[in-house]
């Protein structure tokens, strides 16, 4: 019986422990500031137009078709978040990616659109302010163990002065 016991602990802690990768520490974070957020409701004449992509093994773009692109006011709990998240780089690996749960008031005070087939996106009407840009491309090739291909973020400032679109460009490599 304590073989049983002993074998049974065992397999628990591996089955606990397998590929699970622990989880940033958030815990610095300041608190979520709503008013801080809310320029992101209001309506502006810019218009931030842009396009992801990673760079696959070969160096090609690999565009995020389909993929769901993030507009988010870049707050002091924004940017305390992404630091943490990204460890002071702009580009994780699949492999990388933690899973936590914003705060449902912070995905409150984002946008989101959906990249077309060319990795292409618009978000119009932007108010003055600074934000991040997200976007990630998973690539799961057939029978491959691991996937490739990450999330990727960039900045871009809004002045209200804009004339033309604001291009970027939100690239993982």
């Amino acid at each position: 019986m304590r073989h049983f016991l002993l074998m049974l602990t065992a397999v628990s802690l591996v089955a606990g422990c397998g590929g699970q990768r622990p989880l940033p520490n958030l815990a610095n974070e300041p608190a979520f500031d709503a008013k801080a957020a809310a320029y992101i409701h209001k309506q502006g004449d810019a218009t931030i137009q842009g396009e992801a992509f990673v760079l696959g093994a070969n160096g090609k773009p690999v565009y995020a078709a389909g993929e769901l692109v993030r507009l988010v006011p870049a707050t002091a709990h924004a940017q305390a978040r992404f630091r943490s998240l990204y460890k002071g780089k702009t580009y994780l690996p699949a492999g990388e990616i933690p899973k936590v749960r914003p705060d449902p008031e912070y995905a409150k005070y984002t946008r989101t659109t959906v990249a077309d087939g060319r990795g292409k996106f618009l978000f119009d009407n932007v108010a003055p302010g600074k934000y991040f840009v997200t976007a990630q491309k998973i690539i799961r090739p057939p029978g491959a163990l691991f996937a490739s291909g990450g999330a990727m973020y960039t900045q871009v400032a809004i002045t209200g002065r804009e004339r033309f679109p604001v291009k970027i460009v939100v690239v993982g490599r």
